[in-house]
């Protein structure tokens, strides 16, 4: 029913306004990472009735980790509690989905919303390149299917220790 971009939330007039069927321009907004592939993936979720809702915090400002993880967690809780039927689609990077605290005790996205009740699958996207996961990249290359697309359920291997994205991390690992 949604879909939850890392953007900053102050684009949410003009997503408004594409929501209701307006035509936009967006290339003057803020859509993420992406550049026009991101633009083309916004459009066509509207078009299939999916509401896009930008959940970041204007990284310009002078704003703390804390609130920035702070301000995302919350923003996804309010569509959720706005929208009790909700399915929401959250694309992000991989550390905002971490359902652990991280080593400094430090608390991500993913761990303040299962702690506020929101249960979440978290599916990772690797390969294709050097610089993705090594522990998932490279023993697929090994093994010849380094230009194979597929996806594994990891949830299977949520007690290990050693696995690629850290043990109960990834439900899903989708390799590109």
């Amino acid at each position: 029913t949604h879909y939850a971009i890392e953007a900053n939330e102050n684009g949410n007039e003009v997503f408004d306004r594409l929501n209701r069927g307006e035509q936009v321009d967006l290339s003057g907004v803020d859509v993420g990472p992406g550049g026009e592939d991101y633009r083309q993936t916004i459009r066509a979720m509207v078009e299939q009735g999916i509401k896009v809702v930008a959940v970041d915090i204007d990284q310009s400002t002078k704003t703390t980790k804390e609130e920035r993880e702070e301000r995302m967690a919350g923003n996804l809780q309010r569509i959720v509690e706005e929208n009790p039927d909700a399915k929401v689609a959250y694309l992000v990077g991989s550390f905002h989905t971490a359902k652990k605290p991280m080593s400094d005790g430090f608390e991500y996205t993913g761990k303040r919303i299962a702690d506020a009740g929101i249960k979440a699958v978290n599916v990772k996207f690797a390969g294709g390149e050097d610089s993705g996961p090594t522990k998932l990249t490279s023993p697929v290359r090994q093994a010849g299917l380094g230009e194979k697309e597929f996806a594994l359920d990891m949830r299977k291997y949520a007690s290990s220790k050693d696995v690629p994205f850290g043990a109960g991390e990834a439900d899903y690992v989708i390799h590109l």
